[in-house]
């Protein structure tokens, strides 16, 4: 009979299952073995999986992540020391500028001839040298204009002291403190307006003498301006000090409200 033709049949094998193959795909598809198998058989398989292989599995890929997140946080680190460092800075900028201010309020021997409001919210100190061409350049070119719109409408108060180059710059320097504070800008501004005249010629006494003249200076007190020794030392005395205690070595140089800037 056809039935027991079959019986007799030589059946094919059922299809081995290959464990291996499913329990990679089911690592992938559900790396920690939560899912529901359709088939009671595949429950073998997903129990199959190792627990801490898995777990290193889902740590692998969190790695990433993490590895993300600590190159992020590490930007975050490096940018916010960067802000704290620049706010020290500020900080310490701020400190060295009270310091200057401060420092800077200290007349030398001879006192300072201030012009403008003493209250202006800005102080402006020039060290300058009277046989500079750029210090000449300032004064013929942009002090006329400072002094009209800022200092003499009280909002800045502007001191010049001295910073000689050369016996020369000395000389001019004494001789516009010799008659007192209210020539001192009047001769020190004639000096700057007519440098070439005298700074740079081949009898430079003479010439200076000439144009001191105009000033109401004699020869007699001319000499004797020159030879006052209190004078001579305290001029020479604010031209150490800038260098020094300031660090000041080019003429122009400018302090406002202590913040040091050099050149015209």
């Amino acid at each position: 009979p056809h039935g027991a033709r079959w019986l007799h049949q030589e059946r094919e094998p059922a299809p081995q299952r290959d464990a291996g193959a499913e329990r990679r795909a089911v690592r992938l598809r559900d790396p920690l073995g939560l899912a529901e198998p359709a088939d009671p058989a595949d429950a073998q398989v997903v129990l199959a999986v190792p627990a801490e292989r898995a777990v290193d599995e889902v740590r692998e890929t969190d790695g990433i992540v993490d590895g993300r997140t600590r190159a992020a946080r590490a930007r975050e680190r490096q940018q916010r020391d960067h802000g704290e460092a620049l706010q020290v800075v500020a900080v310490m900028r701020q400190g060295r500028v009270a310091e200057l201010t401060e420092a800077l309020a200290v007349a030398g021997p001879l006192g300072d001839v201030a012009l403008g409001n003493e209250n202006a919210k800005v102080t402006v100190y020039e060290y300058a040298s009277l046989t500079c061409s750029h210090c000449a350049a300032f004064h013929t070119n942009v002090w006329p204009k400072l002094k009209e719109k800022y200092i003499e409408t009280g909002k800045i108060r502007f001191i010049l002291r001295e910073f000689p180059l050369d016996p020369l710059a000395v000389a001019g320097f004494m001789l516009a403190r010799c008659n007192g504070n209210d020539r001192f800008y009047p001769v020190s501004d004639l000096l700057f307006d007519t440098q070439k005249s005298w700074a740079f010629v081949d009898k430079p006494a003479e010439a200076l003498l000439n144009l001191m003249r105009q000033a109401g200076f004699t020869q007699e007190s001319f000499e004797a301006c020159l030879k006052n020794q209190s004078i001579y030392d305290g001029v020479l005395a604010v031209r150490t000090r800038g260098g020094k205690e300031f660090q000041i070595d080019a003429t122009p140089t400018f302090f406002i409200n202590g913040q040091m800037f050099k050149g015209a």
